[in-house]
C-alpha cells in the first residue's frame, strides 16, 4: 500500500469517526460559524464533523436531479499502484431534494466525503439540508471532495 493511500484511509477513517460521534451526541454540537447543529439537522447517514456542517433549511423539493456515479472494479489496485483516479469531481454542486447514487464495484471499500461505500455496494441519499459538507474522497486525486448542497 502507498504512502498516499494509506494517508487517505487515516484521513477517512477520522472523518467517519468524527461523523459518527458527532451524530450521536445528545447535545448541540458547535459549527465553524459558531452557531450550532444537532443531531436532527443532519441525517445519520450524512454525518460529518460539525465543523463542516452547516445545515440551514430541511424542506425537500420534489424535482431533485440524479447525481450517479460507478466506481469501477480495480480502482483500489489502481490507487495502491500509484496512479491518480478521479471517479468523482473534486466538488460537487447538488440542490436540495437531489439525490447522489454511487456505485461501488470496487472489491476495496471507499470514502466519498461523509459517505462510506462498501466494497460492492451501492448507496444512494437524498439532500434533505443546505450546507458543505468536506472529507476525504478515495475516489478522486486530490484525495479530497467538497459537496455543496442550495
Amino acid at each position: 500500500m502507498s504512502p498516499l493511500h494509506r494517508a487517505r484511509r487515516l484521513v477517512a477513517l477520522a472523518v467517519l469517526v468524527v461523523g459518527v460521534c458527532t451524530a450521536c451526541g445528545d447535545d448541540p454540537a458547535p459549527v465553524a460559524d459558531g452557531s450550532t447543529t444537532s443531531e436532527t439537522s443532519v441525517p445519520a447517514e450524512t454525518a460529518v464533523p460539525a465543523e463542516t456542517a452547516v445545515p440551514s433549511e430541511t424542506s425537500v423539493p420534489a424535482d431533485g436531479q440524479v447525481h450517479a456515479f460507478t466506481i469501477p472494479a480495480g480502482t483500489g489496485e489502481r490507487i495502491d499502484a500509484g496512479e491518480e483516479v478521479e471517479v468523482m469531481p473534486a466538488r460537487l454542486d447538488v440542490r436540495l431534494g437531489d439525490q447522489i447514487i454511487v456505485d461501488n464495484q470496487d472489491e476495496k471499500d471507499h470514502i466519498i466525503g461523509p459517505f462510506f461505500i462498501a466494497a460492492n455496494e451501492k448507496m444512494e441519499h437524498t439532500f434533505v439540508a443546505t450546507g458543505s459538507f468536506a472529507g476525504a474522497c478515495s475516489a478522486h486525486a486530490d484525495g479530497e471532495i467538497l459537496v455543496v448542497v442550495t
